[in-house]
């Protein structure tokens, strides 16, 4: 596979991209740094409260109305287990697709062979669009938790702060990855195309492993009790939370995600190739010649070495004829 140069309209998809983000960089220098303080943004709910909060009852926070989200408890986690439940798909599919699109990257470097390349670039794009859609849903989830459990997230952003700060870091990396991965595919070769492949399944991988902190710790928390010493982002002592960070289940479901996802993946990627192998093998009808008697075929048409004979050879095949206002047979010639 040759390299090839950028067009010009991808350059200027590229200048319109990196216009759009100095425009929403400079917008945001502008909002926080003149018209939110301008208007008293920055002034807190709780100074501006600060005569009422006195006097206010000690139960006031747990019964402030985003407490009071009238869905009940099934209504809350029947949004939950939606929203989550969808990002997971993806999340799982993106995972497996990243090691299943590093040994492509790697075969392809060892054997030169198009077929490589050319599975890669798909399962690239493949890739590329899975982690637009799961970060959508995983977005959303971490919104419906905030609004639908307030309690419950205030705690576990306390306690997991640090390995989700993590994950959101890797996240920015793995955007980098995978999308520089898609769109030099087929432009650079080499230890490039592998650092970025590499970089690509790693920042997922231990992105999955910050993630799974907080989900093991759900199912075997590290601790029986929280205990808070201070205030602030360390509010307790580090060898308390690395119990609850890497707790009894982190490592085992860390390893049967990956596991699961990748043969998730594969199982995807065999299913797609079953129904194209049978697409390309069984008769379908590429064109349709009606005369002006009104006799009509339908034909199939091959062309290059897949016709049969060598390459640039046409096989028209024949599959159905007849005539306006009868019924017609189904027949079988080729050509």
């Amino acid at each position: 596979m040759k390299n090839k140069g950028f067009t010009l309209i991808e350059l200027m998809i590229a200048v319109a991209i990196v216009g759009i983000l100095a425009a929403l960089a400079i917008f945001i220098i502008v909002l926080y740094g003149y018209i939110i303080p301008l208007q008293g943004g920055f002034i807190s709910s709780t100074a501006i409260r600060a005569d009422d909060l006195l006097g206010a009852d000690p139960q006031f926070e747990a019964q402030m109305p985003i407490q009071e989200v009238d869905l009940g408890a099934s209504g809350r986690s029947i949004f939950i287990a939606f929203v989550m439940l969808t990002h997971i798909l993806f999340a799982n599919l993106h995972l497996g697709g990243a090691w299943v699109l590093l040994s492509l990257v790697v075969l392809d470097l060892a054997f030169r062979k198009e077929r490589y390349a050319r599975l890669g670039m798909s399962l690239a794009l493949f890739n590329v669009i899975l982690f637009s859609a799961g970060a959508t849903f995983a977005a959303a989830g971490v919104l419906f938790f905030i609004s639908l459990y307030p309690t419950f997230a205030t705690q576990g952003f306390h306690i997991y702060w640090w390995p989700l700060l993590v994950e959101a870091i890797l996240f920015g990396i793995e955007i980098f990855f995978v999308y520089t991965l898609w769109f030099t595919w087929g432009r650079i070769r080499g230890a490039w195309h592998v650092f970025l492949a590499v970089g690509y399944a790693l920042s997922i991988y231990f992105q999955t492993l910050a993630i799974d902190t907080f989900v093991s710790g759900m199912l075997t928390p590290g601790e029986k009790t929280i205990t808070w010493g201070a205030p602030g982002l360390l509010g307790m002592p580090w060898i308390d939370y690395l119990k609850w960070w890497f707790n009894p289940t982190l490592w085992p479901l860390q390893f049967h995600r990956v596991a699961a996802a990748v043969s998730f993946f594969g199982f995807l990627i065999a299913l797609l190739a079953m129904l194209h192998f049978r697409d390309r093998n069984g008769p379908e009808v590429d064109i349709i010649v009606e005369s002006r008697d009104g006799t009509w075929g339908a034909f199939e048409v091959k062309l290059g070495s897949g016709a049969g004979g060598p390459g640039g050879c046409v096989a028209v095949e024949l599959l159905c004829e007849g005539r306006h206002g009868e019924g017609g047979g189904a027949s079988r010639s080729g050509g």
